[in-house]
């Protein structure tokens, strides 16, 4: 036979091996590792399959996945029980590691609620959640600013901007007018009384109870809301290290529109031009005071007192164990240095959580946390209310012709030899003010499983805090009349709580019950010891040495109150359908009068799960839809105690009778034996609903919620010998609508989820006891008796609103001065409305002017991945609520010796000239709506950008993830406000207010606001 040529050869073998060649040409092998996105953990039994094709696998034990794709154009698809899915093209890749993110939708289908857990599924009330992973986007010195736009119904706003300084929080509104509307903080279980206390990186979860049914299990302490945080937990198998860190420089977002030095003489020379045509007598001193100006000098006060701020964080955690024994570590260091100089906020906190199981029926567990705060207030006046205070306020009006220091190196002074205005550079550095906590919460449980069905739990929590305050004034400064002053004072607090609960679950086919019953003991107490000491003889030991005092005033105090409790709560569910939830506690406080030791709370809560009717059971297009209703009551006890009492104040000053020495006693308070509990009783309608497999999921409520006998400090006749007594005396209503929808945009290579909240709130006072009004005073006297009353109180109104003439302008000639004719008016003083219509200005034309409550509040958030990197957008908002901008009372002064915003260089010289700025020399007011601004805004409050490492290079180092990422705060601001910044509350911590509870939207030297710019680190070995 004759051999082939090699050419058929060659074709023959071609056409034989062509299938195999092009099966082996297309066919390829994909190997890669599967992580978690949050921690860099493998995840074991991940599918990984070819889109559109029957070929897959799962991970192994170490996340690692092997896989033969049919070409490369593929595109793989990832899925895992409790992630979101994925797709990533091969583009010709042959390795591809991946990282999957939480999916926050099924993580959370187990919810924590007052005393126990539950199903998100089987909720009754209006409960909403944030994950841990979520809130750690936005680095923050306080938890509760984590909240803050994040959830519908719950408003949180910064009273400044002051390192360690205080944020509101309001729940649905606000409840109370004397006690506080501060919701309650549940750690672990364990009351807390601050959020500032807690690191926030040891966050797993924050759970926030809204309605009724919710927060009535929580009694006498559950009508503005409760907050429960779930802190980070060991899970068994190899201990996991965590290093996360951050840097962050701030400066101040805005700087107010001051006068320079030029335009400030500019002023003073126009005055004094005004005084020599008059023949004014003042003429000559302020001409021999402008004789002494240096010209070369042009000090901007606000660069002198701010600087750029500098934050840091470090913090380490450990956790892991076995499945007996769990534990997690963790500690942390914050130090944040404020844009005022002696403005600085420290932390330390070190956390201890463990779990054991002593077998299978009991286990025991441990929390414990131990924190130290460290606050350098040296630029705070000493009541603390204005949050920055006078320094802030005198670094806007001090003269700008005047340098910080004078030729001889001590501080310079105003020219004005009468004025008390002080050197805000002086301020800062001839006050020492230094505020110490520490504080050391420890709790140990355990559970017993009685049976299957039944279990007991016991928990014991304690709680010691001693807080430390010195304050030093050196006698350079005007405050201290020329002599030192020290004052010390230290305040213990200790807190205990007794829990045991039953709980017994069962399911009867399908019937589900679950009941709850429990009785709680606690204890507080408190000491504190004040010293205060003035002239000092030497001012060398400050506050360290106050025998050095010429007097010195010394004071104690000692209190406490207890509180013993019955609580329960039934669940009941019907083919997983309908729900039934009923709750209460009963509340026994020493705080409240014989009369009313004891308060009830019961609620009641019912929802159906419609999609788990038959014609919606299998819709493609609705997942879950759940209707909601519930109603019930809880109560406030927040007031000091012994307020139901008779109290006697003993007096400082010691009087001689005789050889003996004796101090006089005075009654104080007048007993009141009918004081009771404040009572909120709140009704709730919502709606859940789930589309297109959760792509779409949103949430609906509205409430209506009345609190009746509402506390007060009511004033009484004086003949009575008292100046007031705490009552019951009114009643007020909240409601309104919340909303929350996220969507899953994008998913794939590149995701894109949304979320979006928005709440409107409105409130009404319905009762005042026998008053129509109360009358507010908001500017703690330092403005003068124009500003008697700031805000009112008024029934048919709602609270937080503001009280004054309404501005109309600038008399413009002499005929409009006696067609309506106020006290000293003249062409070119402020000029009012006639509200009575009675043809001139008296006090009865004053009337509400503005409402610092927002008519609506709302926040969105995108989050965009692309393979290992991240973008979160965070936008945050407030709309129809108004500022009180106090600070223009002085700052829209024309002429005198302090200086004013740039604007008044249009001052009213002549009829037409100005209707908004008053003539030279002349004041700007008294209470009124020129003072009044819009406060809405919306701010982009945190843009962040974060890149993964590829776990093919970390696993090198031994290292499961490295995370990078810079962020933006507080970047942009869209508002029409013109003070430093919309969200202020001057008033929120001034001891010297009795309303301050009521007096929000206030700007009077807030502390401003910062922009910062961070980058930080995540690691995990």
């Amino acid at each position: 036979m004759k051999l082939l040529s090699f050419p058929v050869r060659w074709l023959l073998l071609c056409l034989l091996m062509g299938p195999t060649f092009l099966v082996h040409a297309q066919s390829l092998t994909i190997r890669g590792t599967v992580t978690a996105a949050k921690d860099g953990a493998p995840l074991v039994g991940v599918t990984v399959s070819v889109s559109g094709k029957s070929i897959g696998t799962q991970t192994d034990a170490k996340g690692q996945y092997q896989l033969n794709v049919p070409d490369n154009n593929a595109t793989l698809a990832f899925s895992f029980m409790g992630y979101m899915p994925r797709q990533e093209p091969l583009d010709g890749r042959s390795a591809i590691n991946i990282t999957l993110e939480e999916d926050e939708r099924k993580l959370e289908e187990v919810v924590v609620v007052g005393y126990g857990q539950q199903k998100r599924k089987d909720l009754t009330g209006a409960v909403t959640s944030v994950s841990g992973a979520e809130l750690n986007k936005l680095p923050v010195t306080r938890a509760d600013q984590m909240l803050q736009g994040k959830l519908p119904g719950v408003q949180v706003s910064n009273n400044s901007g002051r390192p360690g300084g205080s944020v509101r929080i309001n729940i649905r509104g606000s409840n109370s007018i004397n006690g506080s509307n501060d919701p309650l903080v549940v750690i672990d279980g364990i009351i807390s009384a601050s959020f500032q206390d807690i690191n926030p990186s040891d966050i797993a979860s924050m759970d926030v109870l809204k309605d009724a049914s919710a927060t009535a299990i929580y009694g006498s302490r559950g009508a503005n809301g409760v907050i429960i945080i779930t802190t980070k937990r060991g899970k068994a198998g190899k201990t996991k290290v965590t290093y996360n860190s951050y840097v962050s420089t701030q400066q101040v977002a805005k700087k107010l529109d001051l006068m320079n030095a030029q335009e400030f003489m500019q002023m003073r020379h126009a005055l004094l031009d005004m005084y020599e045509e008059k023949n004014d007598p003042r003429a000559t001193a302020l001409r021999d005071v402008l004789s002494t100006v240096d010209p070369s000098v042009n000090t901007d006060w606000q660069d002198a007192v701010y600087r750029s701020g500098l934050q840091m964080s470090h913090e380490l955690s450990l956790s892991g164990g076995t499945e007996k024994t769990r534990f997690m570590l963790s500690g942390g260091y914050m130090k944040q240095n404020g844009i005022v100089e002696k403005s600085d906020f420290t932390r330390a906190t070190l956390r201890l959580n463990l779990d054991h199981e002593v077998s299978s029926k009991v286990h025991v567990g441990l929390n414990m946390y131990i924190v130290k705060t460290g606050e350098d207030r040296s630029s705070e006046n000493r009541a603390g209310g204005s949050e920055g205070g006078d320094i802030i306020q005198n670094a806007t009006k001090f003269d700008p012709s005047i340098p910080v220091y004078n030729a001889e190196g001590a501080y310079s002074k105003m020219r004005n030899a009468g004025s008390q205005l002080e050197n805000p550079v002086a301020q800062i550095y001839e006050r020492q003010r230094k505020y110490y906590s520490t504080r050391l919460v420890t709790s140990l449980f355990g559970t017993y499983a009685i049976t299957k069905d039944l279990n007991f739990r016991s928990s014991f929590s304690y709680d010691y805090e001693d807080n430390l305050d010195k304050f030093f004034t050196s006698g350079k400064l005007m405050e201290a009349l020329n002599a030192g002053h020290a004052q010390a004072s230290d305040d213990k607090y200790n807190h205990w709580i007794i829990e045991n609960t039953l709980t017994y679950s069962k399911r009867f086919n399908e019937h589900q019950l679950t009941v709850v019953g429990g009785f709680t003991a606690e204890s507080e107490e408190s000491y504190k010891f004040d010293a205060t000491g003035r002239k000092l003889t030497t001012e060398v030991l400050q506050y360290n040495d106050l025998s050095a005092a010429s007097t010195a005033v010394i004071t104690s105090d000692n209190g406490q109150n207890t509180l013993a409790s019955f609580l329960g709560r039934i669940n009941y569910s019907f083919k997983d359908r309908y729900l039934l939830t009923v709750s209460g506690r009963a509340d026994g406080a020493s705080k409240f009068a014989k009369n009313n030791k004891w308060a009830y709370f019961p609620s009641a809560a019912v929802a159906w799960r419609v999609s788990e009717e038959e014609f919606l059971r299998n819709s493609a297009v609705i997942n879950n839809l759940k209707l909601r209703v519930s109603y019930g009551q809880s109560g406030s006890q927040a007031i000091s105690r012994y307020q139901s009492l008779a109290r006697i104040t003993l007096g400082t000053n010691a009087y001689a009778y005789g050889n003996t020495e004796l101090v006089g006693a005075s009654n104080n308070a007048m007993a009141n034996p009918n004081l009771t509990w404040e009572t909120t009783r709140q009704l709730d309608a919502g709606a859940d609903i789930s589309l297109f497999k959760d792509r779409i999921s949103a949430s609906v409520d509205y409430y209506e919620k009345t609190t009746s006998n509402l506390l007060y400090n009511k004033p009484i006749a004086s003949y009575s010998g008292y100046a007031n007594i705490i009552s019951n005396i009114g009643k007020m209503r909240n409601k309104g609508w919340e909303f929350e929808i996220n969507t899953r945009n994008l998913t794939g290579a590149f995701t894109w989820n949304t979320n979006v909240n928005f709440s409107a709130n409105k409130n009404k006072v319905l009762e005042l006891g026998d008053l129509e009004e109360i009358y507010l005073n908001g500017s703690a006297g330092a403005l003068g008796s124009g500003f008697d009353r700031t805000g009112v109180l008024r029934i048919g109104h709602e609270i937080g609103e503001f009280y004054g003439y309404v501005f109309d302008g600038i008399y413009q000639n002499a005929k409009e001065v006696a067609d309506l004719p106020a006290p000293n008016a003249q062409p070119g003083t402020v000029k009012y409305k006639d509200i009575t219509g009675d043809n001139k200005i008296t006090p009865d034309d004053r009337t509400v002017i503005g409402s610092a409550t927002p008519k609506f509040t709302y926040g969105f958030t995108n989050d965009f991945s692309y393979r290992n990197f991240d973008l979160s957008i965070f936008f945050q908002g407030s709309y129809g609520n108004d500022i009180l901008n106090l600070n223009r009372f002085k700052l829209e002064r024309t002429g005198n010796d302090e200086n004013s915003f740039r604007t008044v260089l249009g001052y009213w010289h002549g009829e037409g000239t100005s209707n908004t700025i008053q003539a030279l020399d002349q004041g700007t007011g008294d209470m009124s709506s020129r003072f009044i601004e819009d406060g809405s805004y919306l701010r982009l409050r945190n843009l962040m950008l974060g890149y993964t490492l590829p776990a093919s290079l970390t696993t090198r180092w031994g290292i499961q993830q490295i995370r990078l990422y810079a962020s933006a705060q507080n970047l942009l601001t869209f508002t029409k406000y013109t003070g430093y910044d919309p969200e202020v509350n001057s008033r929120a911590d001034d001891t010297q207010q009795q309303n301050k509870n009521l007096l929000w939207g206030y700007d009077l030297g807030s502390y401003p606001a910062v922009r910062s710019y961070t980058v930080g680190l995540n690691v995990t070995f």
